[in-house]
C-alpha cells in the first residue's frame, strides 16, 4: 500500500515536471518567434526607406518633389506610402 502511494506520488511529480518544462519550452519559442516578426517588420520598413532614399539620390532632378509633397500633406499619405510610389516611379518627371 505504502509502496504504490510512493509509486503514483513520483509519477505525479514526473507528469507535473513535464508539464511545466514542455510549458516553458513553448512559451520560450513563442517570445523567439514574436521577436522576430517584430524584428523583420522593422527592417523591411527599414530597408524600403533605404531603398527610396537611394532612388531619391540617384535620380536627382528627375523627381517631382511638388507631387509627392502634395501627396504627403494634403492627400495625407504616410511616409510608408510615399516611399512605396517613390521606387513604384509615380514621382518620376516626364
Amino acid at each position: 500500500m505504502y509502496l504504490s502511494l510512493v509509486h503514483d506520488t513520483i509519477k505525479l511529480k514526473r507528469k507535473y515536471s513535464e508539464v511545466l518544462h514542455g510549458d516553458r519550452k513553448e512559451n520560450i519559442m513563442e517570445i523567439i518567434l514574436s521577436a522576430l516578426f517584430i524584428l523583420g517588420i522593422v527592417s523591411w520598413f527599414k530597408l524600403q526607406d533605404g531603398r527610396s532614399s537611394n532612388y531619391l539620390n540617384t535620380h536627382v532632378g528627375k523627381i517631382d518633389y511638388g507631387k509627392m509633397n502634395e501627396d504627403r500633406i494634403l492627400n495625407d499619405l504616410s511616409n510608408s506610402q510615399v516611399n512605396q510610389n517613390i521606387l513604384s516611379g509615380k514621382y518620376d518627371k516626364r
